[in-house]
């Protein structure tokens, strides 16, 4: 694996934990997974058309290879990470709220 395969891979993993950790369970929900699927189709349409433009590109030696269409197939799962770490990001501050606002 390549070095930005491998942040990937890591990120996934730690936003995995993060939501077990804290026990969010976004990952159970099916709006969660609607959200995500039209986040995904966002991410593709628009990285690859910036990518195809030239507006920025990827290190060859640092990633695996598999690209969809432009975009290498680790920009994808970068981005599923963020769209992940920032619904529990949410879910966390809208907890802490109603517990401090019930007070």
């Amino acid at each position: 694996m390549e070095e930005y395969t491998v942040l990937c891979v890591v990120s996934l993993v730690i936003v995995f934990l993060a939501d077990s950790l804290f026990k969010t369970k976004v990952r159970e929900r099916k709006v969660f997974l609607c959200a995500l699927a039209l986040a995904l189709l966002t991410q593709l349409v628009v990285d690859n058309i910036t990518a195809w433009r030239g507006f920025w590109s990827f290190n060859e030696k640092m990633i695996v290879g598999v690209r969809l269409p432009v975009i290498p197939f680790e920009n994808l799962l970068f981005g599923i990470s963020l769209f992940y770490a920032t619904v529990i990001s949410w879910e966390r501050a809208e907890g802490e709220h109603r517990k401090n606002f019930c007070r």
